[in-house]
């Protein structure tokens, strides 16, 4: 990708004309920047511009009378992927403070009190020996501070893939301790 190219290729994203990989090529330093001050990864940039030349050559190759400006265009396109990813970013983090707000106040504030810092404890305890070991050590991590992409190396899965897990065994835990 984004070198000189003389025939159509495949990305994950569909089918990449020369002309709109050209295109890429010319805003790659505004792409990358534009990434690292909005989402601040640039490697899920790069995966966004891929996408995005596969949109622009999906559209290029139905109306090429549409676009006069295509690597204008492109950019518009690439930046509407990281302004939703960004919306996308915030909004997980909005649901998890939300559910650690709901846990903390289930769990009351941590209290001074050793009686009822001892019975939370205990509970931590039972909602974590419910888990199994993949859930366990996920939430391990995050409450460490690992951050999903962190985990991708570990768990050779894609980012939502294991967000979508612990989520869906979060969920189930909830209902378990919630009857």
């Amino acid at each position: 990708m984004y070198g000189e190219l003389s025939d159509s290729y495949n990305n994950e994203f569909g089918t990449v004309s020369p002309v709109v990989n050209r295109a890429a090529v010319s805003i790659l330093e505004k792409t990358q920047a534009f990434a690292n001050r909005v989402i601040h990864d640039e490697h899920l940039g790069n995966q966004l511009l891929s996408k995005a030349t596969a949109n622009v050559s999906r559209v290029l190759d139905r109306d090429a009378g549409h676009i006069t400006n295509l690597p204008g265009f492109l950019l518009k396109s690439y930046k509407r992927l990281v302004l939703a990813e960004a919306k996308k970013r915030q909004y997980r983090s909005d649901l998890e403070a939300k559910w650690i707000n709901d846990v903390s106040a289930k769990f009351g504030q941590l209290s001074h009190n050793p009686e009822e810092k001892l019975i939370q404890d205990i509970l931590l305890k039972e909602v974590t020996a419910q888990m199994d070991d993949w859930t366990r050590e996920v939430y391990q991590l995050r409450v460490l501070g690992y951050e999903y992409r962190d985990l991708v190396p570990k768990y050779g899965r894609a980012e939502n893939a294991i967000r979508s897990k612990l989520s869906k065994k979060i969920a189930r835990l909830a209902r378990i301790f919630t009857l």
